[in-house]
């Protein structure tokens, strides 16, 4: 091939990718005016946003959210802490919704939508409401899209009911949507630990440069696994997260006498003590410490995180050597 074919064919080819890229702007420029937007104020008024709630049928308050400072709260949880991330996911999918097909303005056709009015208590929808700076958006949310893609909403007030191209999420309870992570520090911030209880012992490490924790007492005739047995509890600690919150009044005597008792010191001279406790078939931690929450709340956990914490030093050893000592 000479040089002049060489460069006719090259700007073909140029031609033609531009064409393509043309065609494809153009094709999403159509597809986005024949598919509106579900809520398109909420475009330009998003990050205004300060609360959220969303309620099931009978009118069951599900998560009441409000935006306090820069950080979001859960009010039905006696305001802790909420998860920025599936805030964050649902503001977003609700604003990029877009109207895919007009189904239904029969009433007495929303149940195969599962878009009855919350106020019915078979009702399968939530409704979402959000607000912020004077404005108000309120959608019903149904079933999934029998054909696998999107989900069926309804404005709140108007019997036209849609397609839209979005998935958004329904919470069950208001614990779906809190921060479940317990603790802000992390492994190296943590200097020692003391379980008490049905074992006993203390973990710990002489500074931050340290690699690995050391047990208070290692008998003669014992000796560790490997080196980094020990770092599986201060681990274990950091990542913490719970499954199910309580109540702090239904913490009773009998739950807390049948404890272990895990007491951590920081660093930086914070202290947090876990209290944890085995009943039937669940395990619960009750923390005290600087944060406030912590008093109003006992936090259920894993099995397998229970298990982590709470270990008797015999695990630390050999499994030749005798015993735990």
């Amino acid at each position: 091939m000479d040089k002049k074919t060489l460069a006719l064919t090259l700007v073909a080819a140029v031609v033609v990718t531009g064409i393509g890229v043309s065609i494809n702007q153009s094709q999403q420029g159509t597809a986005d005016l024949n598919n509106p937007l579900v809520l398109p104020e909420l475009t330009d008024n998003a990050g205004a946003l300060n609360a959220i709630k969303i309620e099931s049928a009978g009118n069951v308050l599900v998560v009441d959210s409000q935006k306090q400072q820069d950080q979001w709260v859960i009010n039905n949880l006696g305001g802790y802490t909420a998860n920025t991330e599936q805030l964050s996911a649902l503001i977003k999918a609700l604003k990029d919704a877009r109207k895919v097909e007009a189904k239904t303005t029969k009433p007495t056709l929303f149940h195969h939508l599962g878009l009855r009015d919350i106020s019915d208590p078979e009702s399968k929808a939530v409704l979402v409401s959000l607000s912020g700076a004077d404005k108000q958006y309120q959608l019903l949310v149904g079933d999934d899209a029998k054909s696998g893609t999107g989900q069926y909403v309804r404005l709140a007030g108007d019997n036209q009911t849609w397609l839209i191209d979005k998935a958004i999420a329904k919470p069950d309870k208001a614990e779906d949507w809190v921060n479940s992570k317990l603790f802000d520090f992390v492994q190296d911030d943590i200097q020692s630990i003391k379980l008490s209880g049905q074992h006993e012992y203390i973990l710990t490490k002489a500074d931050k440069e340290r690699e690995n924790f050391e047990l208070d007492v290692i008998p003669d005739t014992h000796k560790l696994k490997y080196d980094s047995v020990l770092d599986g509890i201060p681990r274990s600690i950091s990542d913490l997260s719970f499954e199910q919150l309580m109540p702090a009044a239904d913490w009773t005597t009998s739950l807390a006498g049948n404890s272990q008792t895990l007491a951590v010191t920081l660093f930086d001279d914070k202290q947090v003590t876990l209290i944890l406790a085995k009943v039937d078939d669940k395990h619960y931690a009750h923390l005290k410490g600087d944060n406030p929450l912590w008093a109003q709340w006992v936090y259920q956990i894993s099995e397998y995180n229970y298990n982590q914490l709470v270990k008797d030093k015999v695990e630390f050893f050999d499994a030749d050597d005798a015993d735990g000592g």
